[in-house]
């Protein structure tokens, strides 16, 4: 199972564009992906968006990465690391329908899903949701995690994800303490 988190200019995948993929192998959470890309041209590029990511407009027109190399990278990527095609993430739709939109921008093929797990689903269905807001850091701190450190980092999403879907579902810790101080504010006067 590869854990997924996309950063985009918009929230609309055919006007908007993908900036970054973050991934990490569930069952080997060392095997990670992460890369950026310049925006796709005349893709509307959102302040709101900029703002939950932590780009700036000029940081994602230097890249030196084209979509099209991300998107080849990360699906090589991920033929190589998913044993069954299952993608999870938190509100996984958002991030496969920018995939997508991408690959048919690009004129690539996309990458192969069987099963998708939405950690937004998993959530509201547990004993830890009681009404109200939706959003991953909520379940993180309904977890004893505390909230994503910003500006939010793809990689980490994914990251996050995966540790929050081990302690949801099968009741441990999956990532080591390094990566849990890095990710997350549990503790952390300062985030």
């Amino acid at each position: 199972m590869i854990f997924i988190d996309v950063e985009t200019t918009g929230l609309d995948p055919i006007k908007c564009s993908m900036i970054s993929i973050g991934a990490v192998v569930y069952e080997r959470p060392s095997i990670r992906f992460y890369m950026e890309a310049r925006p796709d041209p005349g893709a509307v590029v959102e302040d709101g968006a900029l703002a939950v990511n932590g780009f700036t407009r000029e940081y994602i027109y230097s890249l030196g990465n084209a979509m099209y190399d991300m998107i080849q990278a990360f699906s090589e990527w991920y033929a190589e690391n998913s044993s069954d095609y299952t993608i999870a993430g938190y509100n996984v739709d958002f991030d496969i329908s920018f995939i997508g939109q991408e690959c048919i921008t690009n004129s690539m093929r996309m990458i192969r899903i069987d099963r998708k797990i939405d950690l937004k689903v998993l959530f509201e269905s547990s004993d830890l949701y009681h009404g109200g807001r939706r959003r991953l850091d909520d379940l993180l701190m309904a977890l004893g995690l505390g909230t994503e450190r910003r500006p939010h980092n793809a990689l980490n999403g994914a990251l996050a994800e995966a540790e929050a879907y081990s302690r949801l579902i099968e009741k441990r810790g999956l990532l080591t303490p390094e990566d849990i101080a890095n990710i997350f504010t549990v503790g952390d006067q300062t985030a």
